[in-house]
């Protein structure tokens, strides 16, 4: 009986508190790679075109 209140008690932990900082830690990386994706990407006709310039 001792044994199954610990594990419900480290379960409740995970759930309440450990996993709820792990999933904002990750929505935070999925925003930065988002708006990493989001930057237009530079291609050949743009150094090209930097090229030109210089």
């Amino acid at each position: 009986m001792h044994a199954i209140k610990e594990e419900l008690e480290t379960n409740r932990y995970v759930v309440n508190e450990k996993l709820p900082k792990e999933i904002e830690s990750k929505m935070a990386v999925v925003a930065d790679l988002n708006r990493v994706t989001d930057i237009a990407a530079i291609d050949k006709n743009d150094i090209v075109e930097l090229q030109q310039k210089v």
